[in-house]
Formats: C-alpha cells, sequence, structure tokens
C-alpha cells in the first residue's frame, strides 16, 4: 500500500466509538469517561480521535462532525473533532 498526503475538509461522520473508564496513562486520568472514536471523513480516509462537546453516551453512528485542532503544548497538535449543530 502507498499512502500520500492530501488536503481534506475536516467533515466526516462518526463511524464507531468506545467508552473508556480506566485511563492507560495517568495523563488522561482527568478525562475518563471518555470516547475514542473513529471518525470516516468525507473524502473516505477514517481517522483514530476524539469527539469533544458531547458526552460519551450521546454520540450516535453517522452524528456529523467537524474537525478543530487542539494544542496541548508547543510541540503537539492534535486534530479533534465536534458535533455539527
Amino acid at each position: 500500500m502507498q499512502a500520500e498526503w492530501a488536503a481534506v475538509q475536516g467533515r466526516g461522520k462518526v463511524y464507531c466509538w468506545t467508552t473508556v473508564y480506566q485511563p492507560l496513562d495517568p495523563a488522561f486520568a482527568d478525562d475518563v469517561p471518555y470516547a475514542a472514536v473513529i471518525v470516516e471523513l468525507d473524502e473516505g480516509p477514517r481517522l483514530a480521535t476524539w469527539v469533544t462537546g458531547i458526552e460519551p453516551e450521546q454520540l450516535r453512528v453517522g452524528m456529523p462532525v467537524n474537525v478543530w485542532f487542539d494544542d496541548v503544548n508547543g510541540e503537539v497538535t492534535l486534530p479533534k473533532f465536534k458535533p455539527l449543530t
């Protein structure tokens, strides 16, 4: 398989998720429970990420979402998603 970079619009839909109750790392202890989500981008690729601004039990398969970028620190920025309203 050959991979390449491509521009995307940043919109997609929730494909599936699991709710995490036990953090795998102490750095995430304040975030539980949270949903580890697979988002299917409108262009087709799927991305493992978080959906924020919503409780895990409110997630639905097919829910439309839009990307935002979380500047974790000066060196790390993560793409996360929020529900479209």
